[in-house]
């Protein structure tokens, strides 16, 4: 009896072991920015870097910002996309962040945030224009990225 006893209390450790070191376990991160995949309908969007900060090591890492933004701006509309009107946009990461944010940059240089925060999907809006669009995550305190992209709605 004591070694049936025995034995279900090791089994038991060993169980709770597993249990707890797979709850504890960290995602490996990448060395670079990740970028999310967009697409309208089927169609992949063309995406441009902006700003990110990604941590290397724990005291190590690499910022960036993009260049000015009249050349920025004219890069991101060299690869616009065009759509029709109402139009779904969906976001994928391969590697999901703790939040993300979509934002419309406006003609004049103004930025609205549009949807929700962690809104995998973007209903576009159905004016005809040319749209730029910011896509900002978070994974933690010391990584971030942002991408850029343009549609124009027909």
């Amino acid at each position: 009896m004591r070694k049936i006893s025995l034995f279900v209390l090791s089994a038991c450790a060993a169980a709770a072991y597993l249990i707890l070191a797979g709850c504890s376990s960290e995602v490996t991160m990448p060395s670079e920015p990740i970028k999310p995949e967009v697409r309208i309908q089927k169609e992949q969007v063309s995406l441009v870097s902006g700003e990110s900060c990604w941590a290397l090591t724990e005291k190590e890492g690499l910022c960036s910002d993009p260049p000015h933004p009249d050349t920025f701006y004219k890069t991101v509309k060299e690869g616009a996309v065009t759509a029709g009107g109402g139009k779904k946009l969906t976001f994928d990461y391969p590697l999901k962040p703790e939040a993300f944010y979509l934002t419309r940059i406006d003609p004049d240089g103004t930025a609205e945030s549009v949807g929700k925060p962690d809104q995998y999907s973007y209903r576009l809006p159905g004016e005809p224009g040319e749209y730029i669009y910011k896509l900002s995550a978070v994974w933690d305190e010391r990584r971030s990225a942002a991408v850029y992209f343009a549609v124009v709605i027909k």
